[in-house]
């Protein structure tokens, strides 16, 4: 049955409950309720543009908690789903790929053998080679900028370390900082290190302040600017060359 109620909300296969409080006076509702039947309330759109003699179908529904904004009818499979605690999956077979280790997942899915998130805007332009994305091929994971610019990498709402077009690294500093020549930039600016270093370490020789092999530059004090090498364990600090050890500092 068809129900239209006196504020002109239309009802079908029900006739309570044609309207939400929650939205501004004045708002309209087409309300599809398969509860009667135990089953799905379903919007199914159909059309054939171009006439080509194959119609396309898509349908929008919800009945078990989810809500599905996308259901092919052609190929039988679910393109979008909304699960009823937030997450979100969008690709093939989506209806069975909540997966996700934190809350409000977004799952993009593909069968095939690689799926990514694309990010383009009216500067980057929209073609294949446009944007930014996050790909998972292969079993292999890319964050790829397409443009010719930099990917920046921030905490507390401030840039901590970027790549520019160049394949040029800085850490601790802005991208106008890195020298003509500077494969590995490293800037003490607003990380308040009094001695900014390279530290190599690992669980045999201890992490932290005063262990490993250090390559620095003292950045307070009287000796402000003095570069260092400096390895705090007790061993011996090799330089070599040509795959020869050339001097041993005890």
């Amino acid at each position: 049955a068809v129900v239209i109620d006196t504020d002109g909300n239309v009802g079908i296969g029900t006739d309570t409950n044609l309207s939400n409080g929650e939205w501004q006076a004045g708002s309209k509702f087409l309300t599809i309720d398969g509860t009667a039947g135990d089953a799905y309330g379903v919007l199914s759109l159909r059309g054939d543009r171009d006439n080509t003699g194959t119609s396309r179908a898509f349908q929008i529904g919800a009945g078990d908690g989810k809500l599905y904004l996308a259901y092919d009818d052609n190929n039988n499979d679910h393109r979008v789903v909304v699960f009823s605690d937030g997450d979100m999956c969008v690709g093939q077979s989506a209806s069975a790929a909540q997966g996700g280790n934190y809350g409000a997942n977004l799952h993009v899915k593909s069968t095939g053998t690689g799926s990514s998130l694309k990010l383009t805007d009216s500067s980057s332009g929209h073609q294949t080679t446009s944007g930014f994305e996050l790909i998972s091929t292969g079993l292999a994971g890319y964050v790829w900028n397409r443009e010719a610019a930099k990917i920046s990498f921030a905490t507390s709402n401030l840039e901590r370390a970027l790549l520019d077009a160049n394949g040029k690294v800085i850490l601790g500093g802005a991208e106008s900082t890195i020298g003509s020549n500077n494969v590995l930039t490293i800037n003490n600016d607003g990380n308040n290190a009094a001695y900014p270093a390279i530290a190599l370490q690992n669980a045999n020789v201890g992490t932290g302040n005063g262990h490993g092999m250090w390559l620095g530059i003292l950045g307070a004090g009287s000796n402000l600017g003095r570069g260092y090498v400096w390895n705090y364990e007790n061993q011996p600090l090799w330089l070599g060359t040509n795959a020869t050890a050339r001097q041993v500092i005890q």
